[in-house]
């Protein structure tokens, strides 16, 4: 039988296939004919393969990836604590930025370096807040401190030339990445160093890393 894979978690080495049929498969990477074709498992590829009934449902076995061509992309833009749970990442640059006197602003400001840097993710992301003082006046600023990244995925295209052309977008992407990161990391260090420095007045607190303000992923 043929069908298409519909998801599959590549962490935890399973899937789900619609069959020509209109039934759905369970798929798990075991039952490859060829090992090889494990990285070609993704949304939309087709598979040829042998239904089984289980206790639990229809399975697929003896499954085999027909030809096809896989492209590449950029994954919508997101913030994670730690390392990206989909996508590859190609491109990482860590950054410290600059104090806010709001923690909103601090974030869309975090956000806009990103963005200003050509980058569609931030990850490694820790918010980071210090208290200063200016004559008998405390006050709290807040920064962030992470990795800009291009993070993409693989996705079933309808030809070799779409396919190539997917491919040499995302270098294009890297090393517009590669000079813009540049500039932001080293603009945002500077302004940064003349804050600690003095500007936003004398340095009495060091607080650290503070709490996660926001919903990320």
């Amino acid at each position: 039988m043929k069908g298409k894979i519909v998801s599959f978690v590549a962490s935890k080495k399973f899937g789900f296939i619609d069959g020509e049929d209109g039934e759905s498969y369970f798929l798990h990477v075991s039952k490859l004919k060829d090992k090889k074709q494990e990285s070609q498992l993704i949304k939309g590829t087709p598979v040829s393969f042998d239904p089984v009934p289980t206790p639990k449902g229809l399975s697929a076995t003896q499954v085999e990836v027909l030809p096809v061509h896989i492209g590449e992309r950029l994954v919508s833009f997101f913030v994670a604590k730690g390392e990206p749970k989909h996508g590859k990442v190609i491109f990482k640059k860590k950054i410290e930025t600059s104090f806010e006197d709001d923690k909103d602003k601090a974030f869309d400001h975090f956000k806009a370096c990103a963005q200003e840097a050509g980058c569609n993710a931030v990850i490694n992301f820790k918010p980071d807040r210090q208290t200063f003082e200016d004559g008998n006046y405390k006050y709290s600023s807040f920064s962030h401190i992470g990795e800009l990244a291009l993070v993409i995925e693989e996705y079933v295209c309808t030809s070799a030339e779409e396919a190539k052309k997917s491919k040499e977008e995302v270098q294009q992407a890297v090393q517009e990445a590669e000079k813009k990161a540049n500039e932001v990391v080293q603009q945002e260090a500077e302004l940064r160093t003349n804050q600690l420095s003095g500007c936003l007045g004398q340095l009495v607190v060091f607080v650290g890393i503070a709490s996660i303000f926001y919903v990320i992923i």
